[in-house]
């Protein structure tokens, strides 16, 4: 009797544990990559953003920065850069891109279930957690 209350015991064990273990493992991994993505995703269009913005603001063009000066017959001899203009626009941009990225709140996201099993024939698949 407790030979079979031991075997079962097991078997109960392994029947829950072995697979709660690999799921929270998976769904570990799973959560990192996702949250990855999703700040990489968030801070790339704030850049962008705030880079479109500055632009359309000034109305700022190649000719702002750069000045091309050509020979006789048209050919580019040198190119020579505004600095000054080009590190105030800089450090403007940077301003912007901090203060955007300090107003970002708190969000969240839904990890599809296949993905925190690890399996690639679920992935993408199912509800999220």
């Amino acid at each position: 009797m407790k030979k079979r209350l031991f075997i079962f015991f097991i078997v109960f064990i392994l029947s829950f544990g072995l697979p709660g273990y690999l799921f929270f493992k998976g769904f570990s991994e799973a959560s990192d990559i996702f949250a990855a993505g999703e700040a990489k995703n968030m801070l790339t269009y704030r850049v962008n953003d705030c880079i479109y913005k500055k632009v359309s603001e000034r109305g700022l063009k190649y000719d702002d920065f750069a000045f091309i000066k050509t020979d006789n017959e048209g050919k580019i001899t040198s190119i020579q850069i505004d600095s000054v203009k080009l590190n105030t626009i800089a450090s403007e941009l940077v301003k912007d891109i901090i203060e955007s990225i300090r107003s970002i709140e708190y969000g969240e996201f839904g990890i599809p279930l296949g993905n925190a099993f690890g399996s690639r024939i679920f992935s993408g698949r199912g509800p999220k957690i």
